[in-house]
C-alpha cells in the first residue's frame, strides 16, 4: 500500500499534460512568536526548498507565507513569496492585531497571487472551542470571511496546524467559507516535512490536484510519525455537516424525551459514555463516533428492561445514534491516528468534564446559536 501511495505524485505528473490548467495558491499564516519558532522556521525553509527545486518561471502555483516571529526583532510579522529563487521577503512590520493581519493577507494574496483554487494553512497554538492563535473562533471566522470576500470564492482547503481543532463545532464555524477543513482532534503534527510535501504536490501537479488530494498527501506523510504516538489528523467535508447536525439535533430531542421519563438512568448513561470514550490531551474534546458507540451499548442495556413509551423512545434514540455513526464516514475524508488513540474516527465534539463547567465561549459559536435546542441542551442536562 505504501508503494502505491508513493506512486500517486508521479501519476498526477503524468496525467497533468492532458488536463486543463487549474492553478493553486497555498498561503499560510503562522503564529510563531512562541515555542513553535524553531519548527516553524524549519517548515518555511523546507517549503522554500520545494519551490527552488520544482518551480520554474512558467509554474502557475504560488506559495505565500506570513509568519509572526519573536526573533532578532521581537514580535515582527514577515511576508514571504516562495519562488524558484527561494524565500523572497515582500514585507515586514510590527506584529499588531492577528485578525487584521489575516484579513490583510487575503487582500494581498488576491492582488499578488490570484488563483482558481486556494489552500489556507494556519499554524500556532490551538485551544479547541476557546480558539486558536490568540483569536476566539468568532473572530477567526470574521477574518476568514473577509479573506473569502477578498478572494471572491471559498477556500478549497483550510488546514489547522494547531492542537485540538478537529471539532465539529470548529468545522461548523467555517462551513460557509471552506470546502474541506483539516485539523487534529488531539495534539497535532503538521510537520515541516508534510508542508514540504504539500508544497511539492501543488507545484508538480498544479493543473489537476484537488483539495482532497492535498489533504491525503499531507495525511499520508504523517503516517510514520503519528503511528508512534497518540496524535491524530483528519479532514472533513463541509457540505455534509448540515445533515450530521440535523441528526444530532434529532438525537438531542429524543434523548431528552427519555430523560423526562427516567432522568437518573439517562444522565448516568450519558455521563458513563463520556467517561468510557477516548480521552484527548484537551479533556473537553471527545471523539463523536466513539461516544455514540459507547452510548449505544449502554442504552441497549436499558432497552432490555424498558417498557411502553420509554422503550420506544430508547429504541428511537439508539437508531439516531447509529445514523450519526453511519454518516460520519461520508464527512471524514482522510484520517489517521496513533495507537494510543485507536478508537478515534476523525471528528470530535465538545463535552465538559465537570458539572457546571460549560465554557461561556461555547455559547458564542454558530453551532450553538444555530441549534439552540440541540447538543447544548444535552450538555446542560448533563452538566447543570
Amino acid at each position: 500500500m505504501k508503494k502505491f501511495f508513493k506512486l500517486i505524485p508521479l501519476l498526477f505528473l503524468f496525467f497533468s499534460a492532458f488536463a486543463s490548467n487549474v492553478n493553486w495558491t497555498l498561503f499560510s499564516y503562522m503564529k510563531a512568536n512562541n515555542d513553535l519558532r524553531e519548527e516553524t522556521n524549519r517548515a518555511i525553509d523546507k517549503m522554500a526548498n520545494a519551490c527552488k527545486w520544482y518551480m520554474t518561471p512558467e509554474t502557475s502555483a504560488k506559495i505565500i507565507v506570513e509568519v509572526v516571529l519573536d526573533d532578532a526583532v521581537p514580535d515582527r510579522t514577515y511576508l514571504y513569496d516562495l519562488t524558484e529563487n527561494g524565500k523572497i521577503l515582500k514585507d515586514s512590520f510590527d506584529h499588531g492585531d492577528t485578525q487584521q493581519e489575516i484579513e490583510d493577507l487575503g487582500v494581498w494574496v488576491k492582488a499578488n497571487a490570484p488563483a482558481e483554487r486556494y489552500s489556507f494553512v494556519i499554524t500556532g497554538h490551538g485551544n479547541g472551542i476557546a480558539g486558536v492563535i490568540g483569536l476566539d473562533l468568532p473572530d477567526l471566522k470574521s477574518a476568514v470571511e473577509s479573506v473569502v470576500t477578498s478572494l471572491g470564492k471559498s477556500l478549497d482547503l483550510m488546514t489547522f496546524g494547531d492542537c485540538s481543532m478537529g471539532l465539529l463545532e470548529v468545522a461548523y464555524e467555517f462551513k460557509d467559507y471552506v470546502d474541506f477543513c483539516m485539523a487534529s482532534e488531539n495534539t497535532t503534527y503538521i510537520s515541516s516535512y508534510s508542508l514540504y510535501k504539500a508544497t511539492e504536490a501543488i507545484i508538480l501537479n498544479n493543473n489537476i490536484i484537488r483539495a482532497l488530494d492535498i489533504s491525503s498527501i499531507t495525511t499520508r506523510e504523517l503516517i510514520d510519525d503519528i503511528s508512534k504516538e497518540g496524535r491524530t489528523i483528519s479532514s472533513v467535508k463541509s457540505n455534509v455537516l448540515y445533515q450530521l447536525v440535523n441528526i444530532i439535533n434529532n438525537f438531542s430531542s429524543q434523548i431528552l424525551a427519555c430523560a423526562v421519563q427516567e432522568p437518573i438512568e439517562i444522565k448516568t448513561a450519558l455521563l458513563e459514555a463520556r467517561s468510557l470514550c477516548t480521552q484527548f490531551t484537551k479533556e473537553t474534546n471527545i471523539d463523536l463516533y466513539d461516544y455514540c458507540l459507547k452510548l449505544v451499548d449502554l442504552l441497549e442495556v436499558l432497552i432490555e428492561s424498558a417498557q411502553g413509551s420509554y422503550l420506544n423512545n430508547l429504541r428511537d434514540t439508539v437508531k439516531l445514534l447509529k445514523e450519526i455513526m453511519a454518516i460520519l464516514p461520508e464527512i471524514v475524508c482522510t484520517e489517521i491516528h496513533g495507537p494510543k488513540r485507536s478508537n478515534v474516527h476523525g471528528l470530535a465534539i465538545y463535552c465538559p468534564t465537570v458539572i457546571g463547567s460549560i465554557n461561556a465561549e461555547y455559547y458564542t459559536l454558530d453551532f450553538v446559536i444555530d441549534n439552540p435546542n440541540g447538543w447544548i441542551k444535552v450538555l446542560e442536562f448533563m452538566f447543570p
